[in-house]
């Protein structure tokens, strides 16, 4: 375990694989796999869309239209492992803030109508597009380097995000992509600053193309039952899948810190600002106010 809160320190990421129970996650898996027939019918025809557009409100919430709940999921939220990694990384009152199962749509899947669309905006929000009543879970075709802060406006980053791999993916299924020690920086402006570089392994990322540091790329790439943590200001994203006869379905959990307990998400670095690009939190005592300061421009050489 020390090994493991080393590496989420370092970078942001923490990788467990093949970590839970395989049955548990496979019955999961085929029963969210038979509840619909995944493919075009799960889209709204292009007249209703530009009759009756809908561009918010179109993910599950907590306790809205979302088909996480209606799992038993003790095996994950019991699971020791976790439990004394969560108690690490956000003290011992943590709470689930959400939910959701989410799911890498396939090219094939995209109606005619939407393609052309989807081709110029290849990282689409397809939520509007799906029909009502399959929206109880979250549906992506790739998506943008971005930050999971941007799900929670107005608050401090004292929060991880988890990821549940309930099957087998490799590098040919949409599998997410973050890059390590990014969330140094904290919050940052959209769109955020990145520039690639001559090895696809790395990518400069920053605040601007003055103040930028070269970061490696970590492709989250698992069996089923592995789990992954990160930051909320640990920039991630995913490429559209390459193949059409799978995808990948995952377990998406959002976990915030319950009080004012000190732990390590208060001790690293970027967790320190709020909301803001740039603004430390009001309680940062002056030491680490200039401790930061200090590591920030030794990190901006």
């Amino acid at each position: 375990m020390n090994q493991g809160i080393e590496q989420f320190k370092r970078s942001g990421v923490l990788e467990i694989n093949e970590l839970l129970d395989k049955d548990k996650c496979a019955s999961i898996y085929k029963k969210i796999l038979n509840d619909r027939n995944w493919g075009e019918q799960l889209f709204r025809s292009e007249s209703e869309v530009i009759s009756s557009p809908q561009l918010t409100k179109t993910n599950p919430g907590k306790g809205v239209f979302n088909l996480a709940e209606k799992f038993d999921l003790s095996f994950i939220e019991n699971n020791q492992t976790i439990r004394n990694y969560l108690n690490l990384i956000l003290g011992k009152n943590y709470y689930i803030k959400l939910k959701k199962i989410t799911i890498a749509a396939c090219d094939d899947w995209i109606p005619k109508w939407l393609k052309d669309k989807v081709s110029k905006t290849p990282h689409l929000n397809l939520g509007p597009y799906i029909k009502k009543q399959y929206r109880n879970v979250s549906y992506f075709r790739g998506i943008d380097f971005h930050q999971d802060l941007t799900d929670l406006p107005d608050t401090n980053v004292d929060f991880i995000t988890m990821y549940v791999y309930l099957n087998d993916i490799d590098a040919t299924m949409s599998p997410l992509t973050a890059i390590e020690s990014s969330h140094i920086y904290g919050c940052t402006r959209v769109p955020h600053y990145l520039k690639e570089d001559k090895d696809d392994n790395y990518i400069y990322y920053g605040i601007d193309e003055n103040n930028c540091k070269r970061f490696k790329k970590k492709h989250l790439l698992g069996k089923m039952g592995s789990v992954y943590i990160w930051t909320g200001c640990t920039l991630h994203g995913a490429t559209p899948s390459k193949i059409n006869n799978d995808f990948r379905i995952a377990l998406r959990y959002t976990i915030k810190k319950q009080n004012s307990e000190k732990s390590i998400i208060d001790k690293m670095t970027g967790q320190f600002f709020t909301g803001k690009e740039g603004e430390l939190r009001d309680d940062i005592d002056q030491e680490t106010k200039e401790y930061l300061n200090l590591k920030t421009k030794k990190i901006l050489k």
